[in-house]
C-alpha cells in the first residue's frame, strides 16, 4: 500500500510550512488527490491518524480528501469527457489523441493550526 508512503509526505510538507509560519498546531490538512493515484480513503485517514500521533503539533489534526476524477480533453475535436474506463480515446470522434488533464493531482491544499 502506498497510502504510508503519501501520508509521510504530506506530513514532511506540512511540517516545512508549519515551521514557516510559526504554527505551533496544525487543526487540519486538506489534500487533493486524482483518482488516477488508486488511493483508498480510509488507509490514508488510518495511516494520518497512525502517523500523528508521533508527531508533536498534530495530535488533533484532521485530514480532509478532497478527490478528483478523471478527465481527458481531446486534442482532436477539443471535447472534455469523464474517464469512466482505461480507454484513453475520446467519446465523441474516436480520437487517440488525448491528454489527462484531471485526476492525476496529489497535493496539500491548504493548512489549519493555529
Amino acid at each position: 500500500m502506498h497510502e504510508g508512503a503519501i501520508v509521510r509526505s504530506l506530513f514532511n510538507i506540512v511540517e516545512s510550512y508549519r515551521s514557516k509560519a510559526e504554527l505551533k498546531e496544525v487543526h487540519k490538512v486538506k489534500a487533493v488527490i486524482g483518482e488516477l493515484h488508486q488511493v483508498v480513503d480510509e488507509f490514508m485517514s488510518m495511516y494520518f491518524d497512525f502517523m500523528k500521533a508521533e508527531i508533536e503539533g498534530f495530535e488533533n489534526a484532521v485530514l480532509e480528501i478532497e478527490k478528483r476524477y478523471p478527465v481527458l480533453r481531446c486534442d482532436n475535436c477539443k471535447e472534455t469527457d469523464i474517464l469512466k474506463e482505461a480507454v484513453f480515446t475520446c467519446s465523441k470522434c474516436n480520437s487517440g489523441r488525448t491528454e489527462i488533464i484531471q485526476g492525476n493531482e496529489l497535493y496539500v491544499d491548504s493548512i489549519e493550526g493555529c
